[in-house]
């Protein structure tokens, strides 16, 4: 069925048909209404676009803080290899009299208030490794692999005066295919590891290295220094920085695979998707 478009006299015969008293008031209304209806949709448009705008302000900010606090976090580790790295340029310390890398490294290690740095170690081209280690327990372990125990890596209990007292257990190990190892040697300078299971632990706990390469007078890599963290204390730490009731935050690689997340109570390689990266992570996000 088609409609005819109205003409002018049909509209006057509806108009005509209407009450004085409509004509009059509608129009009045429309003048009134029309731009105060306008004007209100307009200020809900900008205020959505204001609250949106600050919202996103807000979260940069928050997102600005948590970065500063974890870098700040992680900054420590690197910090660590670099002063090591000057004491052995500056012949204060040698990387082959494994008694004085021992005492070194248990001094470091053995301060309960410097939490992310209770796993140091350092391993050369010759499949040589030394590295102690402090255990929540209290306890302090000194791992060692040289020309006598290879392929195996010895562990014994260290006590409070940094000497060795116990023979706890061995096992076959060569630092040169640890993730570690080959993330500093393909990058040839100071950065971060892949995530990458535990070896000697029997659960599944993930960890992350900052790793740093030695290097002789004439470029030839000697070895790398680590420090180790695992990704329980990096969560840990996540956890305590108060962000909102209902806000969390997380780490990322830049490939997008997750390393500490506030959100989880307790990251195993159940709850976190992992694998061996090309490239090491060398910055955090939040």
């Amino acid at each position: 069925m088609a409609f005819k478009p109205l003409s002018l006299k049909s509209l006057g015969e509806i108009f005509r048909k209407l009450p004085l008293k409509a004509v009059l008031i509608v129009p009045f209304l429309l003048q009134i209404f029309g731009p105060f209806g306008l004007l209100g949709y307009l200020a809900f448009i900008n205020g959505q676009q204001t609250v949106d705008d600050l919202g996103k302000k807000l979260t940069r900010r928050i997102s600005d803080r948590i970065q500063q606090h974890v870098l700040g976090y992680l900054e420590q580790s690197h910090k660590v290899l670099e002063i090591s790295n000057y004491a052995i340029k500056s012949g204060n310390l040698d990387i082959y009299d494994f008694a004085a890398l021992r005492l070194y490294f248990w001094e470091v290690v053995k301060e309960k208030e410097i939490n992310l740095h209770d796993n140091l170690f350092f391993g050369n081209e010759e499949g040589e490794f030394i590295g102690v280690e402090h255990f929540e327990n209290g306890e302090i372990h000194f791992k060692i692999r040289n020309i006598a125990t290879q392929p195996i890596r010895e562990t014994y209990l260290l006590n409070n005066q940094g000497k060795i007292s116990q023979y706890l257990k061995g096992k076959e190990y060569d630092p040169r295919d640890r993730p570690w190892y080959l993330a500093a040697k393909q990058l040839g300078s100071a950065t971060w590891s892949p995530i990458f299971p535990s070896f000697s632990r029997q659960n599944s706990s993930l960890n992350i290295s900052a790793v740093r390469p030695i290097f002789n007078s004439t470029g030839k890599l000697l070895g790398v220094l680590s420090n180790k963290t695992t990704l329980v204390k990096l969560t840990h730490f996540l956890r305590d920085l108060y962000i909102s009731p209902n806000g969390q935050s997380f780490i990322i690689e830049r490939s997008g695979n997750l390393i500490a997340y506030s959100g989880i109570p307790q990251p195993s390689q159940s709850n976190i998707t992992w694998q061996k990266q090309k490239s090491p992570i060398n910055k955090c996000y939040t």
